[in-house]
C-alpha cells in the first residue's frame, strides 16, 4: 500500500512542470515541526519532522516527509523511550486560500514507514487540518488531527490518538 501511495505522489510530482505558471522554486516549500499526541497504552509520542512540499495545482500539493520519533514510556518506574526514523509522502488540499486573506486552511494526509534500525518498526497514517500564513518568508504552521500507528514489533501495540504539530514554513 505504501509503495502504491508513494508511486501516486511521484506521478503527481511529475505533473508539476505543466500544472502551474509559477516557477518551480515558487512552488517549493519547506516545513520543520515538532509534534505530540495524547498518551495511549502508556506511551506518549514525540516527533520531529521535515517536509518538502511542491504545489502541483493552485490549491493542491504533494509532500516528501521524514520524521524522527521518540515514543516515551515508563518501564519499571524508569523513564525511557523507543527511537526511530520514518520516511514517507503525503498530499494536501487548501480549502481556504484566497487573495484577500493571508491565512490558509487545508487538509493534509501522509503515510510513513520506519527506515534504518528503528527500535520499533511501524507504519504511520495521518490526517490533519492545517493552518499557516502566506508570507514571503518564514511563517508559523499548526496541524491538528488524527494519527494511527500500525506496529510491526512486539514491543509496541497499534494505537491511534489526537495529534498536534507546531512548526515553521518557508
Amino acid at each position: 500500500m505504501l509503495k502504491k501511495f508513494l508511486f501516486l505522489i511521484l506521478m503527481l510530482v511529475s505533473l508539476v512542470c505543466k500544472s502551474n505558471a509559477l516557477s518551480f522554486s515558487d512552488r517549493l516549500h519547506f516545513e520543520a515541526a515538532a509534534g505530540t499526541g495524547v498518551k495511549m497504552h502508556g506511551i506518549t509520542p514525540l516527533d520531529y519532522s521535515f517536509k518538502l512540499n511542491v504545489d502541483v495545482a493552485p490549491r493542491f500539493y504533494v509532500s516528501v516527509v521524514t520524521e524522527t520519533e521518540k515514543s516515551l514510556y515508563k518501564d519499571d518506574k524508569i523513564k525511557t523511550y523507543f527511537n526511530g526514523e520514518s520516511l514517507g509522502g503525503g498530499m494536501g488540499y487548501n480549502f481556504y486560500d484566497n487573495n484577500n486573506s493571508s491565512h490558509v486552511l487545508g487538509i493534509r494526509t501522509k503515510i510513513m514507514s520506519s527506515i534504518f534500525k528503528a527500535d520499533c518498526k511501524r507504519t504511520t497514517y495521518d490526517v490533519f487540518l492545517s493552518w499557516y500564513t502566506k508570507s514571503g518568508g518564514i511563517s508559523p504552521v499548526v496541524e491538528l488531527g488524527y494519527r494511527y500507528i500500525k506496529s510491526h514489533s512486539a514491543q509496541l501495540r497499534n494505537y491511534s490518538n489526537v495529534y498536534m504539530t507546531l512548526g515553521v514554513r518557508y
